[in-house]
C-alpha cells in the first residue's frame, strides 16, 4: 500500500508546486482533450451504423440496377437475331438501340417531380413496372412499330430509375457508408451488363425468334420477385418524409433502423436543419424562388454547374464510347471476326473487363480525385477511340488490333 501511495504522493506534491500559470496550461491540455475525445465520440455517432434494413434496401435497388445494365449488353447480341427475324433495315437497327437513351432522358428529367409528389419507393414501383411492361412487348412484338414502342416504354422505366435509385440510396444509407453504398449501384448496372453479354452466349445456339425473345423475357423473372418480395419492404425516404409536416416520428423511424439509434437524432437534425434553409431561401427570394428550371440558366453559378454537368455527360455519350458497347460484334464482324460466338465471347470479355475498372475507378476516386480521374479516362477513352477508327479503316488492320482497342 505504501508502494502505491508513494507515486500518487510525489504526483500530488508534483501538482502543488506547479505555478498558477503551468496549472492554467495543464487544465486547458485536458480540456482539449476531453473536448477532442467527445467530438470523436459524436462524429462515430453520426457516422451511424451499418442495419440490415438498410443493406436489404440497398441490395434491392442495385438488383434493379443490374437489370437496367443487362438492357444494355443484351441488345448488343440480341439485336442481330432480332434484325434477321423481322427484317429491320440498318436505320431501323440503329433506332431501335439509340431511342432508349433518348426516352430514358425524358424519364430522367420527369423524376425530380415525380419524386416530389410521389416519394421515392413509388417512383421505384413506377420504374419496375414500366420496365416489365416494355419487356413485354418487346418479346411480343412482330414488327419494327412494336418493337419501337417497347423500347419507349423500357427507356422512360430505365430513365426513372436512374434518376431516382441513386439518390434513394443516398437518403436512406448512414453518413459513414454513404459513398461506398451509393458505389453498389454503379456496380450493379456492369454487372448486369455482363449478364446480358453472357445470356447472349448462352442463347446463342437456338434459332432467331426464340434466341431474342428468350432474351427480353429473361429478367421478367427477378423483376417479378423484386416486386413481390423487396420492393413492399423498402422504407420511404427520411428526407421525403420530413417535407410533410407530422410525418417526423416516421422518418426518425426509418433513421433509427437505418442508420442505428444513436445516429438518427443527429441526422434527423441535419435533414430538418436543410429543409429549413430551403425553404427560408425560396421566402426570402418570393417569386423568385419559385421560377424552377429558369433559375438554371439565369443564375451565374447555377448556370456554369449545369454546363460543367450536362456537358461532360453530353460528351461521355457523343463520344461514341457507349455505341462502341452496344456494337461490339457488329464492330468485331467489320475488323474480320465472322462466327457469331466469336463476338458475343468478345462482347462478354469486353463487358467483364469494363466492370473491373469501373470498380476500380469507384475506389480510386477519393484517393485520386475526380477531376484526375475524368481528365485522365477522356484521354484514354479518346485515345482508344482514334485507334479503333484507325483498325477499322486500315486495310493492313485485322481483326485482333480492333479487339484490343474495344478492351
Amino acid at each position: 500500500a505504501r508502494r502505491a501511495r508513494g507515486p500518487m504522493r510525489r504526483g500530488y506534491v508534483e501538482r502543488d508546486s506547479m505555478t498558477a500559470s503551468e496549472k492554467e496550461v495543464r487544465q486547458d491540455d485536458e480540456t482539449r482533450e476531453m473536448i477532442s475525445s467527445m467530438e470523436m465520440e459524436d462524429a462515430s455517432k453520426r457516422g451511424g451504423s451499418l442495419e440490415w434494413l438498410a443493406v436489404s434496401s440497398v441490395m434491392t435497388v442495385s438488383i434493379f440496377a443490374g437489370l437496367l445494365g443487362y438492357d444494355i449488353g443484351v441488345m448488343s447480341g440480341a439485336l442481330m437475331p432480332m434484325s434477321r427475324d423481322l427484317s429491320f433495315t440498318s436505320s431501323q437497327e440503329e433506332i431501335a438501340v439509340g431511342c432508349l437513351n433518348f426516352v430514358s432522358a425524358a424519364g430522367a428529367i420527369s423524376g425530380g417531380t415525380m419524386y416530389n409528389k410521389l416519394g421515392a419507393v413509388k417512383c421505384v414501383k413506377i420504374a419496375v413496372v414500366l420496365y416489365a411492361v416494355g419487356m413485354l412487348v418487346i418479346a411480343a412484338s412482330h414488327s419494327f412499330a412494336m418493337v419501337f414502342l417497347g423500347r419507349l416504354i423500357v427507356g422512360l422505366g430505365v430513365g426513372l430509375g436512374f434518376a431516382i435509385c441513386p439518390q434513394y440510396i443516398a437518403e436512406i444509407s448512414p453518413p459513414a457508408w454513404r459513398g461506398v453504398l451509393v458505389s453498389c449501384f454503379e456496380i450493379s448496372i456492369n454487372l448486369g451488363l455482363c449478364g446480358g453479354y453472357l445470356a447472349n452466349l448462352v442463347f446463342v445456339n437456338l434459332s432467331d425468334s426464340p434466341r431474342w425473345r428468350g432474351l427480353m423475357l429473361l429478367p421478367l423473372v427477378p423483376t417479378a420477385l423484386i416486386y413481390i418480395l423487396n420492393i413492399p419492404k423498402l422504407p420511404e425516404s427520411p428526407r421525403w418524409l420530413l417535407r410533410t409536416p407530422g410525418n417526423e416520428a416516421l422518418a426518425r423511424d426509418v433513421l433509427v433502423r437505418t442508420c442505428g439509434e444513436a445516429a438518427a437524432g443527429p441526422a434527423l437534425a441535419d435533414i430538418k436543419e436543410i429543409i429549413a434553409q430551403q425553404n427560408a431561401e425560396e421566402e426570402s427570394q418570393g417569386d423568385r424562388g419559385k421560377k424552377g428550371w429558369s433559375q438554371l440558366f439565369e443564375e451565374p453559378v447555377a448556370r456554369r454547374a449545369l454546363l460543367i454537368g450536362a456537358g461532360t455527360a453530353f460528351f461521355q455519350q457523343a463520344n461514341g464510347s457507349e455505341a462502341a458497347v452496344y456494337y461490339v460484334p457488329q464492330v468485331l464482324k467489320a475488323a474480320g471476326v465472322e462466327s457469331e460466338r466469336d463476338q458475343l465471347g468478345a462482347a462478354a470479355v469486353v463487358g467483364m473487363c469494363k466492370t473491373v475498372f469501373i470498380t476500380v475507378g469507384q475506389f480510386s476516386v477519393d484517393r485520386y480525385g475526380r477531376r484526375v480521374m475524368l481528365l485522365s479516362s477522356i484521354a484514354a477513352v479518346t485515345a482508344s477511340l482514334w485507334l479503333l477508327a484507325y483498325c477499322l479503316g486500315a486495310a493492313q488492320a485485322g481483326g485482333s488490333a480492333a479487339g484490343v482497342t474495344l478492351f
